[in-house]
């Protein structure tokens, strides 16, 4: 099975006009292509209040095949500022303060799934996933989502089928749009990535609200998409850890631990 799962990050009220150009784009690209929306659902400390409209836009897209998967509760780090050393650099600068999981406890961590699910399942939305802001999971965190019933999670290289514990190498293609220099380097990457892992069992595309703001960007990743889409059988995340589960399940292997 060769797989790929399309994902747009940062899914919001403040961010849904931007969500929406990225999603028209892959369906014109790509028509049968399903997209992981990752829904947050007080993004940035907003409010969790939400227009009428975007509600509607969410159901609409899982009606055509989309998946809502959980994205956090806020997506901001508060507790970033106090960190140091390696701490300070990859969660203070690296994530600009948005690894929300990456120093919770777990009693927090449990609150915030919590909420954020309790979100969901007030405005009809069923999530079987949970993707940490900036793939960022600490260790309290860990212990948290292993309470709940998500089918699965993800880091920055991996997809974790959270029933079976299966841990699969995932190349995740993403694009930084901070600057000029970092949109290049992330382009020129990308490409390289994609070349060296041809033979994964899947591969993962990350879209971010700014890249719809970069027609430079939008394009590259829509080329990729295109050509990614020919090869391989697009499916939502949820769709991917059930083929996954049923087929551990087929050869009745025990799962592995997460490591």
């Amino acid at each position: 099975m060769r797989a790929l799962c399309i994902s747009i990050h940062d899914v919001a009220p403040a961010t849904w006009s931007l969500c929406r150009v990225l999603r028209d784009a892959v369906h014109e690209r790509c028509p049968r292509a399903p997209v992981t929306l990752l829904v947050v659902p007080n993004y940035h400390d907003g409010g969790a209040d939400v227009p009428t409209a975007y509600l509607d836009w969410l159901r609409e897209c899982v009606a055509r095949g989309d998946e809502i998967a959980l994205h956090g509760y806020t997506h901001r780090d508060e507790r970033a500022h106090a960190t140091k050393g390696v701490q300070r650099l990859v969660r203070r600068i690296y994530t600009t303060g948005e690894g929300e999981f990456a120093g919770l406890s777990h009693r927090e961590a449990m609150r915030r799934i919590a909420r954020g699910r309790l979100w969901c399942a007030l405005h009809g939305l069923k999530v079987r996933g949970f993707v940490a802001p900036a793939w960022m999971l600490g260790d309290g965190a860990w212990a948290a989502l292993e309470e709940f019933d998500f089918e699965y999670t993800t880091t920055l290289t991996r997809f974790i089928a959270l029933r079976t514990r299966q841990r699969i190498f995932a190349p995740s293609v993403v694009y930084s749009a901070r600057s000029a220099p970092r949109r290049a380097l992330s382009r020129g990457w990308n490409r390289a990535l994609l070349a060296a892992t041809t033979g994964a069992s899947l591969v993962r595309v990350g879209l971010h609200p700014a890249d719809a703001l970069h027609p430079g960007v939008a394009h590259h990743a829509l080329k990729l998409l295109d050509k990614l889409a020919r090869v391989r059988e697009p499916m939502t995340k949820y769709a991917y850890a059930r083929q996954l589960n049923e087929a551990r399940q087929a050869l009745r292997i025990p799962g592995t631990e997460r490591t």
